[in-house]
């Protein structure tokens, strides 16, 4: 099993995103960087994320 090397940047993840899907894309500050999301589901779980006090970053 290959060693993890934690200064290793993540890469996004390629996703395929059907016709009618909408793409959302915003600022989050929690995650400090741009957020694209597919879903009004998706958004809701966002939102609520970053409005949750107990959560400092992700």
């Amino acid at each position: 099993m290959p060693a993890s090397n934690p200064l290793v940047t993540p890469s996004p993840a390629a996703v395929k995103r059907f016709p009618w899907m909408r793409r959302l894309s915003f600022v989050s500050p929690k995650a400090a960087r741009l957020i694209t999301l597919f879903s009004y589901e998706s958004l809701n779980l966002w939102a609520f994320i970053e409005s949750q006090s107990a959560i400092t970053r992700l």
